[in-house]
């Protein structure tokens, strides 16, 4: 269905809209990870991919299809602004968008804008309590980010260690590394641990992704590339349930250190000095 800035007048219609479209927007977006996984798989890397018609085809169509629900996104925003709320559940249909849409940023706000909604649902069914007005800020976890840290050096030197002998469980420590690097930096902006776990899960594509609106300095291709290609046998655990290699003896080297870069500038964060390995605390 497609909305007019005109006829439309109902924020509950707008709202349902909007979210039927962010869900097409998530599938769509599993579909090109899954597209570009595949294509690495074939070609190696993605620029050799794109050299073949069949490819480069296949990827325009997916790219079309996100501009069209971009689009189609953006009007019922538009019209979400336009429309005032008159009620309380006007305000919380709202605010239910806006906590969606912090959610891509990764940060803090997006927890503070959560709570308005649980208050404002609460006060609409006249029940709200003394424990939830009393909700305070939630700062950022950092002595867990600082752990999630320097578990993911320690497993990034695992990967290397145990490379030659086992390399597909070298590809599975790596991505682990990944995994909790991302995380550390989430920590750090104020995202916490239960929200990681429950919407990331371990969609390393996902984590990298929002890490990156929240301001990460990691813009690596190698790091990309590597993320999409380890992260749907991270996510469906098929480390265990295959013997292939993803990632060759020659770019082995490039990854490692793509990686450790990324952890790097994830120390230099929780530090407050860019390239800098955080300092930590005796356990």
């Amino acid at each position: 269905m497609e909305l007019s800035l005109e006829k439309q007048s109902d924020i509950d219609v707008a709202c349902r809209e909007w979210w039927l479209i962010d869900l097409e927007l998530d599938a769509l977006t599993a579909r090109y990870s899954s597209v570009e996984t595949e294509l690495i798989q074939n070609f190696g890397k993605l620029d050799t991919a794109r050299l073949d018609t069949h490819s480069v085809a296949l990827l325009r169509s997916i790219d079309h299809q996100f501009e069209r629900l971009d689009r189609r996104r953006a009007t019922c925003r538009e019209v979400l602004e336009r429309l005032p709320a008159h009620t309380i559940q006007d305000a919380a249909s709202k605010l239910e968008v806006a906590a969606r849409l912090l959610h891509d940023e990764g940060g803090f706000e997006a927890i503070v804008v959560e709570e308005a909604v649980r208050l404002l649902a609460g006060l609409s069914s006249k029940s709200v309590g003394h424990r939830a007005l009393r909700q305070g800020r939630r700062e950022a976890d950092h002595e867990l980010a600082i752990a999630f840290h320097r578990n993911a050096l320690s497993f990034l030197a695992a990967a290397a260690g145990i490379r030659s002998r086992t390399p597909r469980a070298s590809e599975h420590y790596l991505s682990i590394a990944i995994e909790l690097a991302l995380k550390s930096y989430l920590l750090h902006l104020g995202v916490t641990d239960a929200w990681n776990r429950r919407h990331l899960r371990h969609d390393l594509a996902k984590a990298l992704r929002f890490a990156r609106r929240g301001g990460l300095q990691a813009r690596s291709e190698t790091l990309r590339s590597i993320v999409h290609r380890l992260g749907s046998h991270y996510q469906t655990r098929g480390f265990s349930r295959s013997s292939d290699i993803l990632i060759s003896a020659d770019e082995w080297q490039v990854a490692t250190v793509s990686v450790s870069e990324l952890i790097r500038v994830v120390g230099g964060t929780l530090t407050g000095r860019a390239g800098a390995t955080p300092r930590l605390s005796p356990p």
